[in-house]
């Protein structure tokens, strides 16, 4: 467990957004209040300052490979969309590379990185879907005559 020290919010400005208005008979009523920072946490032993700033350096690295794989399956969301098919298919190869690197540092779950692939994949499959076109079967036998029952 690492340690913190809990301050008080007096301790910090609060950064409020209050309005106001006036009845005609002089009352004051107020709109709205909002407090930003009520409490905030400060590491103090050296372990906790360490992993605080590993911590900050992770996220940072987390961020841009989420935003990665993020661009890249709007890429393919976008050419799906407008119909160039042989681009989005580009684009897909280059969001199941992104996505498969999240899932193997752990920034995405292995399902949830699956998951990701299978419905982009599905939406390529249903843009690239030609419509059915009614054709009607030749039949190889004669219509059969209606049995008479005695």
């Amino acid at each position: 467990m690492v340690p913190f020290v809990i301050y008080p919010p007096d301790w910090f400005e609060l950064h409020s957004s209050i309005k106001s208005a006036t009845y005609q008979d002089g009352k004051v009523f107020t709109v709205g209040v909002k407090f930003d920072i009520l409490f905030h946490a400060m590491p103090i032993t050296s372990s906790a300052i360490k992993k605080s700033r590993q911590d900050t350096v992770a996220r940072e690295r987390n961020r841009i490979i989420r935003d990665e794989y993020k661009k890249a399956a709007k890429t393919v969301r976008k050419y799906a969309e407008d119909g160039d098919m042989k681009k989005a298919q580009e684009a897909l190869k280059e969001a199941y590379s992104k996505i498969d690197k999240a899932a193997k540092k752990n920034i995405l779950h292995k399902n949830n990185a699956s998951r990701r692939k299978s419905r982009l994949s599905a939406l390529l499959k249903v843009k690239n879907a030609k419509p059915p076109v009614a054709v009607k079967k030749a039949s190889k036998t004669a219509p059969k005559k209606p049995v008479k029952k005695s």
